[in-house]
């Protein structure tokens, strides 16, 4: 049996502020824990998380990444996670990663890129030139001249 060729993580970066955004954007990021503009999460790739960033594409651009980018922004930006796995009283999963037998955190400060934004900057969608939306593959150098 094939293993699935869908990558395994989608990275997510959101480069706008949520000030004047409609409850359903601010409750979706809120539930993603996006709180600060320049910050990214990284989550397994489900239909679940795919349908949100439908909600949020204006605010945050999304993609995803391979093992290889993956281990990079562990080795340079990765936080040992040392809370606790569950919560049996309020019956709470945390959220983390485990990346070679250590639980990290899923959410990463960024530096803003080297060389700017796109030239349609972060008003316009990622297929008019701007940064937000869907990128694709093309996350990786946007990642890449953040960290």
């Amino acid at each position: 049996m094939e293993k699935s060729s869908k990558p395994e993580y989608l990275a997510i970066i959101k480069l706008r502020s949520a000030i004047n955004a409609d409850a359903k954007a601010k409750g979706v990021l809120n539930r993603l824990r996006m709180r600060k503009k320049l910050t990214m999460a990284v989550f397994k790739n489900t239909p679940e998380i795919l349908a949100q960033m439908t909600v949020v594409k204006d605010y945050t651009t999304y993609g995803e990444i391979d093992a290889a980018l993956f281990e990079e922004i562990m080795k340079k930006r990765g936080k040992e996670y040392k809370g606790p796995v569950q919560d049996s009283k309020k019956k709470i999963k945390y959220t983390f990663i485990t990346y070679q037998g250590k639980n990290y955190n899923p959410y990463f400060a960024l530096h803003p890129p080297i060389g700017g934004f796109e030239r349609g900057g972060i008003k316009k969608s990622f297929q008019l030139h701007g940064a937000l939306g869907y990128r694709g593959e093309k996350i990786k150098e946007l990642i890449a001249r953040m960290l």
